[in-house]
């Protein structure tokens, strides 16, 4: 009978060799090479944000004065400010830790810091200013909440989308993405 060597590696080996992933396997290679989102990238996609919200804040904010006067204007740079903020830091935090273990955190993390700024602002001018009828809240502070929001989700997809088929979101055994037909 002849003898072949243990395939299991010795327990009281202080090392254990981890072979490089395959060449041809560009998820793995990623994973090893510890690639992320990159800065300028981030960076360009929180510029077309709020691009996008200094747009929507000043036309919020002349048909609210021409509206509500004095008082309109300032509800209108409020919410512009609130949600662009909100939103602006939940893209940051999703470009972060995209990539990383904490991608998953990271998502929730900017989905309430989406959602309770802005919730949290409009909660405090109904405190702070009971004279105003909440349907001006409502016509000036959503529109601008749903802008922020829509804007910021498709950047958010497109950094997940594109940190994942770079392979950067721990895609072990993620089916092929090439195309079909």
């Amino acid at each position: 009978m002849v003898e072949t060597a243990n395939p299991e590696p010795d327990p009281n080996q202080a090392t254990v060799e981890v072979a490089p992933p395959p060449v041809g396997d560009p998820v793995q290679a990623a994973l090893a090479a510890g690639a992320r989102v990159s800065v300028s990238a981030l960076l360009k996609r929180l510029l077309l944000f709020l691009g996008v919200m200094a747009v929507a804040g000043t036309v919020a904010t002349v048909w609210n004065g021409q509206h509500s006067g004095t008082i309109g204007r300032q509800l209108a740079l409020l919410s512009t400010l609130c949600c662009g903020l909100s939103a602006g830091s939940a893209l940051v935090l999703v470009g972060m830790t995209a990539g990383t273990p904490l991608a998953f955190t990271g998502t929730v993390g900017s989905i309430l810091l989406r959602t309770l700024g802005p919730l949290a602002i409009g909660a405090l001018w109904i405190v702070t200013h009971p004279e105003w009828p909440v349907e001006n809240l409502i016509a000036v502070h959503v529109p601008l909440f749903l802008v922020s929001l829509t804007v910021e989700t498709i950047l958010v997809v497109d950094i997940v989308s594109t940190s994942s088929r770079s392979g950067t979101m721990l895609g072990k055994g993620r089916a092929s993405r090439k195309m079909h037909g």
